[in-house]
């Protein structure tokens, strides 16, 4: 990238954005070198970034990583999304989904590798929902939180297979290597399916939406008892699909999920 072109605000972001595609401390030299930039430009970014708070010097002085004021952003952008800008946007659509399917629809927001209930509608035929608004639906078993993971690096996913995976049901995956094969196939057919995972008779598909950056922000949910997912695909997962794409489009403008 020519240094001519791009701005003082494009290099500091770019370097921003190397910790989070790297998420380990660097050098002022490794900055450099990676990002193909200037090494006393860089030194200079780095240090106004420092001094807002954007990233922090490492105890050896050596090595620079994300500050606290990322962290604020971050969890300002999830209150802000929690608190209604994500669902004043979203609600007409889930209740279109709603009436259109019959189903129970939910809206999951995906945050530091857990998928937190944000807002749920009952189906028309009542089905209650297990789990509460706020709540962390189960990682591997629910609909929404597989629809969100199978979007994410498989590093990434390491940590949380050390965690025990609780048998809600006697469909539940408890075996590592089924589930990552699962997601496999969630991100190859571009959905997940609950079915009874969590409650017995109660089937799920869920289908993610995706950030301004590719990344997985939450997904769509629309769930019922005995809800058929089987063979060709069902309207229902068509509708859920449209819902989510609307979403995404509307609030992160629009997010195309990574290859």
């Amino acid at each position: 990238m020519s240094e001519i072109k791009e701005t003082a605000i494009g290099k500091a972001l770019r370097i921003l954005r190397f910790f989070e595609r790297e998420n380990r401390p660097a050098t002022i030299q490794e900055l450099s070198r990676a990002l193909d930039i200037k090494r006393a430009t860089v030194h200079r970014t780095v240090q106004n970034l420092v001094e807002h708070g954007m990233l922090r010097h490492e105890v050896n002085g050596s090595r620079v990583s994300l500050g606290g004021a990322v962290l604020a952003l971050g969890v300002s952008l999830t209150n802000s999304l929690r608190s209604g800008v994500l669902l004043e946007s979203a609600r007409p659509h889930l209740e279109n989904l709603r009436e259109k399917t019959g189903c129970g629809v939910t809206l999951e927001l995906f945050s530091g590798m857990r998928s937190i209930l944000l807002f749920a509608l009952k189906g028309l035929r009542v089905v209650s929902f297990a789990g509460s608004l706020g709540d962390v639906m189960p990682w591997h078993a629910a609909a929404g939180a597989k629809a969100t993971l199978a979007h994410v690096h498989a590093d990434d996913l390491s940590q949380l297979l050390t965690e025990r995976m609780f048998p809600f049901t006697p469909n539940t995956i408890t075996d590592p290597k089924r589930f990552l094969a699962e997601l496999k196939t969630v991100r190859r057919k571009g959905y997940a399916t609950d079915l009874g995972e969590t409650q017995l008779g109660v089937n799920a598909v869920a289908v993610p939406f995706f950030s301004y950056d590719g990344r997985p922000a939450g997904a769509v949910v629309a769930m019922d008892v005995g809800l058929d997912l089987q063979g060709p695909e069902p309207k229902v997962i068509t509708l859920v699909r449209e819902t989510a794409q609307a979403i995404s489009t509307r609030n992160f403008a629009p997010g195309i999920p990574r290859g």
